[in-house]
Order: C-alpha cells, then structure tokens, then sequence
C-alpha cells in the first residue's frame, strides 16, 4: 500500500481453486484480537511503510477496487490490522461482501467475466484506535471459501443451489493498483 496513487497499472493477481476442498479441515491460525501470526490461505496482502508518528484511525474505511475476474460473482473478505514493531498483528476492522451486492445490497449485479471492473464500497464495522509509531497498516483480501460460510462458485446462479460441481476453474483476480483504499487518520 502507499500513501500515492501508483504511476502504471499493474496487477497482483489472486488464484484460488474453489473445487479444491482439503483445506475443509484447515486450521486457521489467529483470529484473536491480538495475534503473533496470521493465516494467509486464500488471501493476498498489503502493508504500508511503517508510520512515523503516533496516528489514530476512527471511522468507517472505504475503497475503489478495480480488477478483472474469470468468475461472475466472489466473495471476498477485506481485514484491517495494525502490524506492530513487535510483530503482532492487532485485529481493527474488516468487510465482508458478495461482490455483486456491492453496488446495491437489495439487487444482485454480476461481473462481467475477464472485463475490468470496479466496486466502491464503505465498511460497516466502525475502527477506532491509535496506531503506534512504527506500526503498519496490513490489510488482507481473503476469498471466502471456509466451512463456516456459503460459498458463491462464480456462476451467476443463485448461489443457494450452487454445488462443488459448479466451481469450474480456479477462481482468478487479477487486484490493479489503481484500486485504493480510504482510512479516516488522524494525526
């Protein structure tokens, strides 16, 4: 993450085969509110540079996402944490959405697949706290796919009557760096 949008495009590019099941019995490091590692399965990772001072972070963060999927629907999960100098991992905020409600929570709008797109969303989990000198804002984009969650396979069809045998290809995301995301700091 930076502070400054980026000069090109350019992409970090997500693969996860949705068909795959042996994770089923995955477990999952951390989930605490404080932890001295994360589990990254199924995710992607961003961190800034380490902050110079003292800043606090209070309200709903925000985003632009802009990438090209090979699926017609994802669920993903976008977690917010403070990396500490010390190497915890201090759980602050996350969003969870299917992407097609992301434009509208009452009416569902598929992804054009292998076609840019873009999303803007707002949190709705308030974060306040005060992030230390020398800490990092991680923030990491997990595709869903844990036994505790429906799963969307990416067909467009009601994802209620969707089946393992629906996945098809790996799901892939192709994250631009023009996407961004917005934190209420201040210093």
């Amino acid at each position: 993450m930076s502070a400054s949008a980026a000069r090109r495009d350019s992409f970090v590019e997500q693969r996860v085969n949705l068909a795959d099941r042996r994770d089923i019995d995955h477990v999952y490091i951390g989930g605490s509110t404080v932890d001295s590692a994360l589990d990254l399965l199924n995710s992607v990772a961003f961190a800034t540079e380490p902050l110079n001072e003292q800043t606090e972070l209070s309200g709903l963060f925000s985003g632009h996402l802009d990438f090209t999927t090979n699926k017609r629907d994802l669920d993903i999960s976008i977690a917010l944490y403070e990396l500490t100098s010390e190497r915890k991992y201090i759980s602050l905020t996350y969003y969870m959405v299917r992407a097609s409600y992301a434009r509208e929570r009452t009416r569902r709008t598929l992804l054009a697949p292998d076609r840019p797109q873009q999303l803007d969303f707002t949190s709705g989990r308030l974060a306040s706290t005060k992030l230390a000198k020398g800490s990092r804002l991680l923030t990491v984009f997990t595709v869903l796919k844990q036994p505790n969650v429906q799963i969307s396979y990416g067909t467009g069809k009601d994802v209620s009557l969707e089946s393992v045998a629906d996945a098809g290809a790996p799901l892939s995301i192709e994250w631009s760096t023009r996407s961004h995301l917005d934190f209420p700091v201040r210093r």
